[in-house]
Order: structure tokens, then sequence, then C-alpha cells
């Protein structure tokens, strides 16, 4: 594009190399960049536009974002003044680049989608392309469908990796794969980011809410109990024909699989015989059957039944009663409902005693040096009026408690998007911006400023300045306003006092400390969780609100010689449960808090210790399902002689219930108790009888585990080799395959791999190891062995065969193809699921994670 140059910029050695491979990104008419604030995304952008040499329309989420291209184009990249002439801040008059945002294109273009070809505009770029999950998406996907070789380019510093299925495909559907990823941990290297840390603070829910939540719990046990001894539902299901007539519904019970196995399990509890026909559809004979586990009544089992009994009848009185437990609602069902995040953060007093003592905390180790900022969700300005704010939380209540500690130390701010409340000596700063002020109703030394509609972001450039300048050290603002593009190098300790799991939210909060401020800071960022005590953290609700939202978040191990990787397993919750307990994990976080000094050593050491970014899949032996002996419940109802549907054709036998089974959902082995009673049934023993030894039972997991790190690896490589035949894949990857174990978890990852490569990789050989469900084709192995074919390669039945190919020679078999959507198929696909069933307590369970380390 002859209007701009970039001979004015100094390109850092990751943007080089980024620029170096744009070329290799363009085949397939879209590019697609994830690089944190602070990285130069901009630059990278506006260069990708001069090289891609057509006419561009830039869109972006806010005016803030669209001055800062202007003049970044402008200052730095236009070539000549008179080229100005070619530079546009308006979509009602396009130029050779015009720069406008996401709101006014979808309010100006949303009845014209052949915009772009009508004013040949060739690229467009999306700024921030995380926002485009929906109705921004939407049209800007039918504006791309109207523009033939229309060439995208997509920046974004938070892809929404959390979002649901259908977002998440629109947002590649409109921006195609990731092509590259500049991460956080390579811009700390580069010193473009500052050194950071995330630490956890625990907050024991008080008596009233863990009160509420036993009561939930029993409730839902009830719930269960109920469900569990429905008479109603063994009245319908028994005047099914698949049930009645399984033979002659073979096609829906092979469509339909997990239906009938839900439905024959539950009529087995309550007492009922299965014919030879019902076991025959289950591949296997009636006393081949008997000598077997028949499958456990689990959850899962639960939720197929009533979903299909609810899309069948809705009117069963059981839909009233579960309706009324809040199981149904909007005339849709919510099984199992989660207690409520409302009620667990009912603890105001408790949180706002938690910032305080890590800002006291954070305070003593920095003193002056304190540059604080603390984001929420709500303002609760009616505090600021009159109410009596103790059981508030939000900005004002979270100011409030802050000013007793600080007010003589230090200077205290609050900012929302409707005033801000500043120390009344910091108040003639603002007297160009405000529309009125007036004094602080309870802290006489504070003013609240109200700036004018059109001077509020202006008020906000005072406010950062004096934060910079730490004229105001410690802020209390809105995620609203500050949480996205609000830049101040100053910030060194943020407490995110916020609910969101968001990823692409969390990303850009803890984005406003990352950023150096050229005097060598580290951040601290801080996350708040409510947790009930004496329930393993796995059931903690805000705990898991933490885990979701750090799953993709990298940092450094809180180790004295740690390492860089993302997720949660970082900070070592699975020791926590009691109160005492807690209180240890707290004084834990604040000790490693106060080692700032020692965090850019710590990032330094771990950096060192590789070059990038992997991303590997982390197969891990779960020890608590292990053990050869799984503890198992017998259960044998009495059947009343005396009631017509006993004396039907249908008997159970030994129904075995795993105590991992229906009440896994924190249900109580009580309750469980009341549930296997149906029919006066009798918990008679444990299956243990023949215990084996230690040492023998060490011996056969360590085998196992053996035998399945042997076929980790051929998965791999019949992967790798597969994706290199069809060309998805470069022919060194082969060479590249990285398999590393101890006893417990193996890594498994594609070395120095591109992200495209990675994520191919990497997604099918989950598929692979992961559970079978219902592939389009999948393999049988013999010995009753059947494994899927991933997806990518089960698009065509060419890629399908290549594939069996390469099972067939790494896995030494003479396997066969089968393809599932026939009635052939799927009938084929379920015995073999069974049979696989039967032979599987030999197996070693593994769980199936993915998280960044840095090597």
């Amino acid at each position: 594009m002859t209007i701009l140059t970039d001979k004015n910029v100094n390109w850092r050695e990751y943007q080089k190399q980024l620029i170096d491979r744009l070329e290799k990104y363009k085949t397939n008419n879209s590019i697609h960049l994830v690089a944190p604030p602070g990285s130069g995304k901009n630059y990278l952008g506006i260069e990708i536009v001069r090289q891609l040499d057509h006419k561009t329309l830039i869109l972006v989420p806010s005016l803030v974002l669209k001055q800062q291209w202007l003049k970044t184009i402008e200052t730095v990249f236009l070539k000549e003044k008179t080229d100005l002439a070619e530079l546009s801040d308006l979509i009602d008059r396009p130029k050779e680049i015009t720069v406008e945002t996401y709101q006014t294109i979808y309010s100006r273009l949303i009845n014209e989608p052949n915009f772009l070809q009508k004013e040949k505009i060739a690229v467009l770029v999306l700024d921030e392309a995380h926002h485009l999950k929906k109705s921004w998406g939407e049209l800007l996907l039918r504006l791309k469908a109207e523009t033939p070789g229309l060439v995208t380019v997509s920046l974004t510093a938070t892809p929404p990796y959390d979002a649901n299925l259908q977002e998440w495909q629109q947002y590649q559907l409109l921006n195609g794969p990731i092509d590259e990823e500049i991460s956080i941990p390579q811009l700390v290297k580069e010193q473009v980011l500052a050194p950071h840390q995330d630490y956890l603070y625990l907050i024991s829910a008080p008596n009233e809410i863990v009160d509420r939540y036993e009561q939930f719990i029993q409730q839902q046990a009830q719930v269960v109990e109920t469900i569990a001894a429905s008479d109603e539902i063994v009245d319908y299901l028994l005047e099914q024909s698949f049930i009645q007539q399984p033979k002659a519904e073979e096609g829906f019970i092979y469509q339909s699989f997990d239906i009938y196995l839900s439905s024959l399990i539950f009529l087995q509890m309550h007492g009922y015989q299965m014919t030879d026909e019902h076991w025959q559809l289950l591949g296997i004979t009636k006393s081949q059957g008997e000598k077997v586990s028949f499958p456990v009544f689990e959850t899962q089992h639960m939720i197929d039944l009533l979903t299909y009994l609810y899309e069948k009848n809705p009117d069963m009185l059981l839909f009233d009663y579960l309706e009324k437990q809040g199981w149904v609602a909007q005339k849709r069902l919510q099984l199992f409902p989660a207690f409520s995040e409302k009620i667990l953060n009912q603890a105001p007093i408790e949180k706002k005693e938690a910032i305080v003592r890590i800002l006291l905390c954070e305070y003593e180790k920095l003193g002056n040096e304190l540059s604080g900022l603390v984001l929420t969700d709500f303002i609760k300005k009616e505090v600021l009026f009159g109410k009596n704010g103790e059981l508030d939380y939000g900005l004002i209540p979270i100011f409030d408690s802050l000013v007793p500690f600080f007010e003589e130390e230090l200077a205290l701010a609050a900012i929302c998007g409707e005033f801000l409340i500043v120390p009344k000596a910091l108040a003639p700063f603002f007297s160009q911006v405000s529309s009125k002020s007036s004094e602080h109703p309870y802290f006489n030394v504070y003013t609240v400023i109200y700036p004018n509609e059109q001077n509020r972001a202006q008020a906000l450039a005072i406010l950062t300045r004096l934060v910079n300048e730490q004229t105001i050290q410690l802020l209390v603002g809105t995620s609203s306003l500050l949480g996205e593009g609000w830049d101040c190098p100053a910030i060194n300790t943020i407490i995110l006092a916020n609910q969101s799991v968001s990823f692409v939210q969390t990303q850009q909060l803890r984005g406003r400390g990352l950023r150096i401020n050229g005097k060598g800071k580290s951040t601290n960022i801080w996350h708040l969780a409510v947790v009930i005590p004496d329930l393993e953290y796995e059931k903690q609700i805000d705990v898991r609100r933490i885990m979701k939202r750090m799953g993709y978040v990298c940092g450094v191990t809180f180790e004295t010689q740690p390492v860089v990787e993302s997720g949660v397993d970082r900070f070592n919750l699975l020791s926590i449960q009691s109160g005492k307990e807690i209180a240890v994990y707290n004084q834990e976080m604040l000790y490693w808090s106060g080692q700032r000094k020692q965090l850019p050593v710590f990032w330094k050491s771990a950096l060192e210790k590789g070059s990038h970014l992997t991303m590997p899949l982390i197969i891990r032996k779960d020890q608590k399902q292990s053990d050869i002996n799984v503890k198992t419940l017998i259960l044998k109802p009495k059947v009343e002689s005396d009631s017509a549907k006993r004396t039907r054709n249908y008997w159970i036998g030994a129904s075995v219930l795993t105590l991992s089974g229906l009440l896994a959902t924190a249900i109580t082995p009580a309750v469980g108790t009341l549930i296997l009673g149906i029919d006066g049934a009798a918990v008679l023993f444990f299956l243990n009888e023949k215990k084996l030894t230690a040492a023998a039972s060490e011996y056969w997991r360590k085998k196992i585990w053996q035998k399945e790190i042997k076929q980790i690896r051929n998965f791999a490589l019949s992967i790798i080799e597969t994706f290199i035949k069809i060309g998805a894949i470069e022919p060194d990857a082969f060479d590249r395959v990285t398999i590393e174990a101890t006893d417990q978890e193996c890594l498994c990852y594609l070395a120095q791999a591109g992200y495209q490569e990675e994520n191919l990789f990497h997604g099918a050989m989950k598929e692979a190891l992961s559970d079978l469900q219902t592939p389009r084709y999948f393999i049988e192995m013999g010995a009753g062995k059947i494994v899927g074919v991933p997806e990518f390669f089960a698009r065509n039945k060419q890629t399908a065969e290549l594939y069996q190919l390469s099972i067939n020679h790494y896995f030494a078999v003479r396997s066969e193809l089968i393809y599932s959507r026939t009635l052939k198929g799927r009938k084929r696909l379920v015995q073999a699921k069974i049979s696989m069933t039967k032979s599987a307590g030999r197996s070693a369970q593994k769980e199936i994670i993915r998280k960044s380390i840095w090597t």
C-alpha cells in the first residue's frame, strides 16, 4: 500500500519472526493473531495491512481504540502528510484505509450485506476479535459471505476459549484458525511485560451459608431418591415397545442406545427381569449377562432417562414435582442444579475483610511504592446516600472498608462510569471536567465528582495520570470501566473482587497490571474464593469458578525452582478442606506474595529452562480409581409375589452399584443407602473378599500403566503418520513426537510445533485417548477392542482408511474399519462398547488434561 511505510518502526525479535511467517498464514484468506496487551498488536496489524496492499476496513469495539488506530497510522506508518486524505474515520466515506467501530457497522450495514464488495474493500481487520461471538459476528459473517476473496485479519489478546461450542464455532468461522500466539511468558522474557504472580485467597463461608448449603444437599438427595423410587417411570417404560418388543425396535435401540440402557437399568433396579431378546440386543446371551456386572445406574443414566421422558411425556406428575424443586424451569429440564452462586457470595463482610488484609500485607512490604487496584462488578451507590453498607459488596462498600485503614498512609480513590471519589486536595485537577461535585457525605476529606458526559474520558485520563504518578496509590474501580483498554503502567497490585469466570475478562483485568513502568516492577494479582469448610475442593463452587477462570492463564509455580505452566495445579488445592487448612493456605499465599523481589528471579530461572510454550496432553493416572479391587455394594431387592407388575417376565439378579456412581453428585453414602433400599433392598456386603497384597497391587498397577504408555506412543505415531500422509503436518513432525512419562503421568506433545500443528495433533490425540462416544468411523482391532477414528480423519473414508493402516502398523493388528451411521454399524459399535465395558476393570483409569508448559 503506497500510503504506508514501516521505516519508522524498530521491530522486536518476536515481531520480526511473526512478520517473516505472514506469507504462510495468508493461504486460507485469514490471518488470526493472539497477542497480549503491550505486545504491539496494533503495529503488527498495520504492518499486515501494508503488506497486503489492498483497500482496508479496520473495525474496533470502542471510540478510544478507534482514535488509537488512527493516531498510530498517522504518526508512525503514514508515508507522507498528503496521504492523510486516504485515511477515513467514517464508514459513510470509505477511503484507502477506513477505521470504524463495530457498533456503527452493525447499525449502518445490517441491511446492506454487499457493502464490502460494492466499495471494493479487500481486507477486513477485526481488532479485539473476541467480541465477535453473537450479533456483531453474525453480521460480519454475512458481509464476508457476500465478498469473495476477502482477507480477514483478526487480532485479540484473549480468544474466547471458554465460550460455548456454538459461539466458538462462529468465532472460528469468521476469524479462521489461530495462526500465531505471542505468549505472555515470551513477553516477560523479552522484558516487554512485567514479572507477575497470581494468588488465591480463600474466604470461609459464614455459618448461614453453610447451613443453606447443607439444606440444599439434603433437598437434592430427596429429589434423587424420589426419582429413583418412581413407579410412574416404571409404568411408562413398561408400556414402551422397545421394552416389550426389543427385537422389533432394533433400529430405535441402536440409534438411541443410551435411552435403552438407562431404561433397562432403571427397571432392573425395580425388580424386573430381562428377557433373552434384551440380552441379545446388548450383544451377549442371558447366561453370559448373568455372569458379568451389569452397568451401574449413574448420574448420566438418570439424565438420559429423564431427558427422554420429558421429551415424550412432559405431563408426567414427576415433572410437576421436579418443577417445584427447581429441576424444571421455563419448560426446560435443569437437572442436578448447582448451589446458587448468589447465595454463596452473600459473604460481604468476610470478602471486604479479606481485601483489607491483603492490602495491609502488600502495604507492609511495599510502603508508599504500593500502587493498588481493586476491581469489582457493582457500584452500590445507594450506600453513598445513606444506606447501611455493612452487608453490601461493591465499589462504595469496598472503598468505605479501606478508608479507615489507609487514609492517613495512602491517597485513595474510586471510579465508575457515573462519578469518581478523590481526596479533597486533588479535586481541583477535575474542575474543568465536572458538572458538579460535593463533599463526601461521611468522609469529609474526600470529594465526589460527577463529570460531564462528554468529559468522562478526560476525567479518567486525569485520574490515570495521578495513579501513574503515584499521587493516588489505591484505586477501587468497576471492571466494566477499567477492564479493557485502560493502560496504567504504575499498577503493581490487583485484587479481582469480581465474579466473572470468563477467561476473556480475567485476562483483560489481569492485563491492567502487566505493563512495565521503567522501574523494574513486579505485579501481584489476587483472586478471591468463598469456600465451605469441610467440603472437598472439587465440590467447592467458587473454587471451580477460579479454576475455570485460570484454566488458560500461565504463571510460575510456587517453588524455589519454578516452572511456567497454565492451569490450577500450581495452586495446590488438593489439601484444602477444613477451616484450619484454609487459614494455613492463606498464610502460604501471603508469604509467597511477600517474595516480590524474588519474582523476577523466579521468572528468569523458569524461562531459562526453555524457549517457548508447548501445550502437551497430560495423561494422568487416577489414583483414586486405579486399585484393582473396587469397593461395591450388592443389592438384592425383595420381589412382592402379589404384585401384578412383578409377575411379568422380568427379573433382577444382583445389581452392582459402585460407590462412585449415582451418588457422586455430592450426595452422602447415608442417602445412597436410602435409595438402594427401594422395595426392601438390603446392603449385604462389600465385594472385597480376596484382597491383593499391597506389593502385588502396586506391581499390577505399574504393568497396566506401562501398557498404557506404550498405547499412547502408538496412537501418537499413528496420528502423526496420517497427518503427514494427507499433507496437514510437515514431514519432520514424525521426529518431533515427544513422550515423557513418570509413574503418575505421561506428557505427549509435538516439539517445536506451530499453533495449528499443535492443535491438530493434540485434538486428534485427545479423541483417541478419551472414552469412545459416537464416532463417524471406528476401528475394530480384535479381542473386543475398538478405537474411534478422530474427527479430522473421519471426514471421508479415504483418510479414515489411512488412519486404519497406521493403526494396523503400530499396534501390530489386522483391523476392520466400520462406518457407524448404518444400523449394522451402530449395532457393532454398541456391542463393542459393551464388550470393552466388561473388561474395563483391569484398565488403569486416567485423566486427560491439557495445559501450557514452557519447554
